[in-house]
């Protein structure tokens, strides 16, 4: 089911049966499955099951099974209850993906899995990851806003950028703001 913290006047919303489905599972213990469903002349992915999303561009995985065909197609992806960890560069290159919801039950997420999501401007990380690696958006030039869900262990968000916790490190930077002033605390970069 949807997330009780997305606002309901911005929670996607999904008619008809998926026209792909794909496995996406990380190891045999989860049980992860992506589903494209049409959103007028685009498509929304769905990510539902339990457990952690499997890692692309490693061992050989070099593609999510979608990318060859619907990757540039792709405007928003819903990542449901019960995954538990975002395998890397699983999203990169999705061009027009604009919308993205994230779950409270994420906990890790991989490096570059935004990478170079050209159109993707804001984006809001749950509470409950507590692993995020600093390569997390590279070439998204649009993006403008990097929130971070109150409470979150790991991460906060000043002025759009992600920061650690304790304000010490810049993990990345809003690449779509024209002005980055950094905190006065920061003693990383990361970006």
């Amino acid at each position: 089911g949807w997330e009780t913290n997305w606002n309901p006047d911005n929670r996607p919303v999904i008619y008809g049966d998926p026209v792909e489905t794909w496995d996406i599972s990380a190891t045999e213990n989860d049980n992860v499955i992506a589903e494209l469903y049409p959103d007028g002349n685009m498509y929304t992915l769905v990510i539902r099951g339990k457990g952690a999303i499997e890692e692309y561009r490693a061992e050989g995985n070099w593609d999510s099974p979608w990318s060859e065909n619907y990757r540039s197609l792709i405007k928003t992806v819903v990542v449901l209850s019960g995954i538990t960890h975002i395998g890397r560069i699983i999203f990169g290159f999705h061009n027009n993906l604009t919308k993205v919801f994230l779950a409270n039950t994420i906990k890790t997420m991989g490096d570059f899995v935004f990478w170079d999501c050209t159109n993707l401007t804001e984006i809001t990380i749950p509470k409950s990851v507590n692993n995020i690696d600093e390569n997390l958006f590279p070439g998204c030039s649009s993006l403008i806003t990097i929130n971070v869900e109150n409470d979150n262990p790991s991460c906060i968000s000043i002025n759009g950028h992600l920061y650690s916790k304790d304000k010490k490190t810049l993990i990345a930077a809003a690449q779509g703001q024209s002005n980055l002033q950094i905190n006065d605390t920061t003693k990383i970069i990361g970006i």
